[in-house]
């Protein structure tokens, strides 16, 4: 690249990070706040189900077993849930940043 180049690369990422910072990406947007959730959904479905494989090899009684290994099934469930609610929100919001940077490059190639 020829300093012209680059100097002009400079300008356009400066240029664009200026531009994002009157857009006012912020962080309590409805998708950051649900890929948070599925987040803590992982989080909580893990323990369950750890908590109920534990829980399943501590007793002798069957009936107990049960009632544990459906709780660490019911921590899985929620786990995998969590980890669709995640993906799906931070894909979402990834996306039209990227749509976004599109868009901006497109216009300054016009311009």
């Amino acid at each position: 690249m020829t300093t012209a180049e680059t100097n002009s690369a400079e300008r356009r990422a400066e240029q664009f990070v200026a531009d994002l910072g009157e857009i006012h990406l912020d962080s309590s947007s409805r998708n950051v706040k649900l890929a948070r959730f599925g987040a803590l959904l992982q989080v909580v479905g893990a323990g369950m189900a750890l908590l109920g494989l534990m829980l399943s090899q501590a007793t002798d009684n069957p009936l107990d077993q049960s009632t544990d290994i459906s709780l660490g099934l019911a921590g899985t469930a929620l786990c995998v849930v969590g980890v669709g609610v995640f993906l799906r929100y931070s894909v979402a919001q990834f996306l039209r940043f990227w749509l976004l940077r599109l868009s901006y490059e497109q216009q300054q190639r016009q311009g």
